[in-house]
């Protein structure tokens, strides 16, 4: 492993190309990775590297210590599972920051049957690339299918891939915890740098979202982590707390990569029979409230128009960062999804290289309205 990574490097260095990962430059113009130095470190590693790999069966869990780069971080475990049949998961568990609880597993065989060095691949939704292709706003026709295309190449129906998600969701034992949205996957990587880079596709397949479901009711999935530091910026001692998340990306080979972050400790219920604003009192607010909760994406635009595809009712997690950081409540909310399209201002046009621009993920909500009271809610900052 260690000399194909060497030669990987000594082929790049040979061309001249010192920086085939397109890290860029610092403010001097010193490339932020040094090709030589890393070649050096990788020579003096080959140096001492085992000929052979010697698996020890370690129990994963949080309370341990790991580093990463120059730094010792709490509550950090990184191993690998291989299964049966020689297929290897990376395997992660950390606690940092704005993700008190992070376990992630990824299909590390992946990278070797592809001969992946230095790219990181990961899954991404399909319905976003197709409509880039679509507007040719971007050059991914080439490499994205299109739908029937990606129906033939997947391999497993949608039933089989949540039978095995399903199963694995059984073991976790996590109370109320159902599929709430699904969508095509893509498994990606760039290849290349700079005005060479391309994207790669390795793989398709199907990314489920599961949500807990209370009283028949689900919680929401959307895009949107939660967690940001608005709170720090503004001087105050907030803390971050981004929303539960439950991921399986299943491919017609089985699960290929997991993600759970941030899981919830379900209380009790607060209220009960809540009154609820009208759906029409609802659309009042969205009317008044979309053009100004969406007016910054406004600074770089000449013109911008939303399109509004999908309008969903469910559960969001809001807290009080300034009173309780650690405890929230669950409210009803109305979200509202689409996409949006535009043309550039002439000095953001001039950074782009394109005049016009779409943004058209799946699962993006542009306002999220308490259906309570008919507050906004800034789900960035969960509140």
């Amino acid at each position: 492993m260690v000399q194909k990574e060497l030669t990987w490097w000594k082929a790049n260095l040979a061309k001249g190309n010192l920086d085939p990962n397109g890290l860029g430059k610092d403010e001097n113009g010193n490339y932020y990775l040094d090709i030589n130095q890393t070649i050096e470190d990788l020579e003096k590693e080959y140096e001492t590297a085992p000929e052979t790999r010697t698996l020890k069966e370690v129990k994963p869990q949080f309370g341990l210590k790991g580093e990463e780069g120059n730094y010792t971080m709490d509550d950090y475990f990184v191993g690998v599972a291989v299964t049966e049949e020689g297929t290897a998961f990376n395997y992660s568990m950390n606690s940092y920051g704005a993700a008190p609880m992070s376990v992630e597993i990824r299909n590390q065989s992946r990278y070797e049957k592809e001969n992946i060095i230095n790219k990181f691949m990961y899954w991404d939704g399909y319905d976003y690339y197709s409509k880039l292709a679509e507007s040719s706003q971007w050059e991914v026709a080439e490499v994205i299918p299109t739908e029937e295309e990606l129906k033939e190449g997947i391999g497993i129906s949608l039933e089989e891939a949540k039978v095995l998600a399903d199963e694995k969701v059984k073991q976790l034992q996590i109370p109320d915890m159902e599929l709430g949205d699904w969508e095509y996957g893509l498994c990606l990587y760039q290849k290349g740098s700079g005005e060479d880079q391309k994207l790669v596709l390795t793989d398709t397949g199907y990314i489920l979202h599961y949500t807990r479901k209370l009283g028949g009711i689900p919680i929401t999935y959307t895009e949107e982590q939660g967690g940001e530091l608005y709170g720090n910026d503004m001087g105050t001692e907030s803390e971050s707390w981004p929303y539960e998340k439950l991921d399986f990306c299943v491919t017609d080979e089985g699960i290929d990569d997991v993600q759970l972050i941030d899981q919830y400790d379900i209380g009790k219920t607060k209220t009960e029979n809540v009154k609820l604003k009208s759906f029409d009192e609802i659309m009042d607010i969205y009317e008044k409230m979309m053009l100004i909760k969406n007016a910054d994406y406004m600074e770089n635009a000449k013109e911008l128009t939303y399109k509004i595809d999908r309008i969903v009712f469910g559960y969001t997690r809001i807290y009080e960062p300034k009173s309780d950081s650690r405890s929230g409540v669950l409210v009803p909310v109305w979200d509202f999804f689409g996409s949006y399209e535009g043309t550039y201002k002439e000095e953001a046009e001039w950074e782009t290289g394109s005049e016009n621009f779409l943004y058209a993920p799946q699962y993006e909500s542009y306002l999220t309205i308490n259906a309570i009271d008919g507050s906004v809610i800034d789900r960035g900052l969960g509140y």
